[in-house]
């Protein structure tokens, strides 16, 4: 009696997991180490570089490019935002 219990306790924690985890998730979970969990993610070469190797490598600008910077303040997000526009959620 109390093996069956066992089987349908393991059977139950099993169709948990089972609903809990995207195949993604069991893909990583699964990877034998943090290199295949790289791969398994597709995160290439960024993922281990020095941060100030790759930031210097892909961001050209310097602080003095920056010349006027604006924050909104809303209470609701923009329904289309263009590219690099800012906002401060007041109401969060």
């Amino acid at each position: 009696m109390a093996q069956g219990v066992q089987r349908d306790l393991a059977l139950r924690m099993r169709r948990l997991l089972d609903l809990s985890i995207t195949q993604a998730g069991r893909t990583i979970i699964a990877a034998a180490d943090a290199e295949a969990q790289r791969d398994a993610l597709e995160l290439g070469t960024a993922a281990v570089a020095d941060d100030a190797a790759f930031a210097s490598s892909t961001h050209t600008h310097t602080g003095a490019d920056v010349t006027t910077l604006i924050v909104e303040n809303r209470t609701s997000d923009p329904g289309s935002p263009e590219v690099g526009r800012i906002w401060l959620r007041t109401d969060l």
